[in-house]
């Protein structure tokens, strides 16, 4: 196109593809229909959204990524929400590998699995805290946890929440084995010691 308009491919009539303009680089909406972007610069939604009543994804920020899924935000700059349902990253550079209710609040955090979360910042608004985050408590800092990686099992609904900056959390019922697939049991078992 020449002009300042947004390209939609459809299929079957159903908007599929958005190209949405913006003052930098275009954001790319796929999938649903009620996918949306705030018209943050170069925001990428791969595709899902609808499941059901009010459901969709939203990237709104710059360099913000959503691979699929429904009800997913990545909120943050440059925040990547891989897939899976009401996962949220809104801190900056922070990633959901899927899963559910999972929260990467703070800035270069990660979250994934079941209800993992990052406690996130203070400078957070309604909007960014999307579904995953509702109910995460603040950090003191601005950018919450930062450097803070959380997993958790399923075995439980309840939240697995991150306490500091740069923690690496794990969640396991089942035992965490390091270069071994038995855990025995144990809650770590490693294979070859500690050197």
């Amino acid at each position: 196109t020449s002009d300042n308009s947004t390209l939609t491919f459809r299929v079957n009539s159903t908007p599929a593809l958005r190209l949405v303009p913006t003052l930098g680089v275009p954001t790319i909406i796929g999938g649903s229909s009620l996918n949306t972007s705030t018209g943050a610069e170069g925001a990428t939604i791969a595709g899902g959204g609808e499941y059901g009543a009010n459901t969709f994804n939203q990237a709104l920020d710059i360099f913000a990524v959503i691979g699929g899924g429904t009800s997913n935000v990545a909120s943050g700059p440059w925040a990547t929400v891989a897939g899976g349902i009401n996962n949220t990253a809104s801190g900056y550079g922070a990633a959901t590998g899927g899963g559910a209710e999972n929260c990467a609040g703070g800035a270069l955090s990660w979250a994934g699995g079941s209800s993992a979360k990052v406690r996130v910042g203070l400078g957070l608004g309604p909007q960014q805290r999307g579904a995953g985050c509702a109910d995460v408590p603040f950090n003191t800092n601005f950018d919450g946890d930062q450097g803070t990686f959380v997993w958790a099992d399923a075995s439980s609904f309840d939240p697995f929440v991150s306490t500091g900056e740069n923690q690496f959390l794990i969640r396991a019922a089942g035992g965490v084995g390091i270069n071994t697939a038995e855990p025995l049991g144990a809650a770590i078992h490693v294979a070859g010691g500690f050197s």
